[in-house]
């Protein structure tokens, strides 16, 4: 089990044997999730490792929620070492998004 610390709670998620973790975030799997992802966007950005100019430009840019969530996923995609679902589902995870799990499932 993988343990991931919240500042209100500890959440477990079993990752032992789902394959599917291991992938890399498609274009399908960020619309999901954008779709999911509501007011924690910029929580989700920060937890990400965007730098808060990269976030400001990316507000000012994308008005709309939706568009700026998968600006900010995109660029996680592009420059992370290892963009994975695993790495994304901790992230949602710790920005307490209640449904990180079920989005797993509608993507697969």
């Amino acid at each position: 089990m993988q343990m991931i610390y919240s500042c209100y709670n500890i959440v477990w998620i079993c990752f032992l044997e789902n394959k599917y973790l291991e992938r890399n975030v498609t274009n399908r799997g960020i619309d999901i999730i954008c779709n999911q992802l509501g007011k924690r966007s910029y929580q989700l950005a920060i937890e990400l490792g965007l730098t808060p100019e990269e976030i400001e430009r990316i507000q000012m840019d994308f008005p709309m929620s939706i568009d700026r969530s998968r600006k900010y996923l995109n660029k996680w995609r592009l420059r992370a070492p290892t963009p994975t679902y695993k790495v994304l589902l901790q992230a949602l995870a710790t920005v307490e998004v209640d449904n990180y799990m079920d989005i797993l499932t509608r993507i697969y």
